[in-house]
């Protein structure tokens, strides 16, 4: 797993990135080993979360969103596992390309999801095809008069996979779930293959968590549809409840079929894993009473096309606590 760190110097702030791994015999982490580069350089400029994943060439393949001289950059890197007695990490394949912004500049990249496929395939070798899904921010000018200009954020996701055979990027392609721009992101999408049922996408959309999918028929532009949502709204049946989820985790189970043959889905089944905030407010608007934060678990049921109510995570009869957003 891929970490940051900030040390702060008598001169300046330096970031790098550094990894952990878990022994299993052990169950210890082992770790920080900081990420040197053949030029002995770290990966430094960090502005966002990385993404690691292990790739079917049996590297890790690393994407960052950095910053360089030219501005906001998405940067791919690997670790040479042929000598896993040596490994070493390299710069990778070619910068994601941006789309073009409303004005002077770039598009800000918020956050990215990485996957390589298992059912789309590419080049002599077939290996699977990264894709990649970003939330990208950008501002445009709604107007401008002797009062000013006013300027209007807007935010939007938008898919890429990398063609082995041309060994280059191909995207952006916005998502637009039934002919429509998603809206109001307010969290870090998840991006995910499950079985031959087509890719996910889960994003916080406010007071809900939004769920989507494509059969891949229209690959590499997708057409995307919207399936379910969890509400996160408050809920006042006990004094008032404000809940925020304000992290999740989308993953597809090898373990838990989703639904059997001649059902419309057939795969792995969805688990989601969501970070609440939680500050209730005693009777009559007293004032604050409490605050805390729990995970919750939810699985999603086919044959209802809806999620499964969730559970509260605990270990040892405990709700895991004090989580950070991830």
């Amino acid at each position: 797993m891929p970490g940051s760190r900030r040390a702060t110097t008598g001169l300046a702030d330096v970031d790098y990135l550094s990894t952990y791994y878990l022994d299993i015999k052990s169950g210890h982490w082992n770790g920080p080993f900081p990420i040197i580069l053949p030029d002995r350089n770290n990966i430094s400029n960090v502005i966002g979360k990385p993404v690691m994943i292990q790739s079917d060439f049996g590297n890790f393949e690393l994407l960052v969103p950095q910053v360089g001289p030219n501005g906001q950059r998405l940067v791919h890197y690997f670790r040479d596992n042929s000598d896993l007695n040596n490994p070493v990490w390299r710069v990778g394949l070619p910068d994601i390309p941006f789309p073009s912004s409303e004005i002077a500049g770039y598009p800000i990249a918020d956050s990215i999801a990485f996957f390589q496929s298992n059912k789309l395939r590419s080049g002599t070798n077939a290996n699977g095809n990264f894709e990649v899904l970003v939330h990208f921010k950008d501002i445009i000018i709604a107007s401008a008069g002797r009062s000013g200009i006013t300027e209007l954020e807007i935010d939007y996701l938008a898919t890429y996979y990398f063609d082995w055979r041309e060994m280059s990027w191909v995207g952006p392609f916005l998502v637009m779930p039934d002919g429509s721009e998603l809206a109001g992101l307010t969290g870090r999408p998840t991006y995910v293959e499950a079985g031959e049922g087509g890719y996910y996408i889960a994003v916080q959309q406010g007071d809900h968590i939004g769920l989507y999918s494509s059969d891949l028929s229209t690959y590499p532009n997708l057409s995307w549809r919207h399936v379910a949502d969890i509400p996160t709204t408050p809920d006042f049946t006990i004094g008032q409840v404000s809940l925020t989820a304000d992290s999740i985790s989308l993953f597809a189970s090898p373990n838990f079929g989703g639904a059997p043959i001649g059902f419309e889905h057939v795969g792995p089944s969805l688990e989601l894993l969501v970070h609440f905030n939680e500050t209730r407010i005693g009777g009559g608007g007293t004032g604050l009473t409490h605050s805390s934060d729990y995970l919750a678990a939810y699985h999603f049921d086919w044959y209802s096309n809806a999620w499964v109510p969730s559970i509260t995570v605990a270990v040892d009869g405990k709700p895991v606590e004090g989580v950070a957003r991830f």
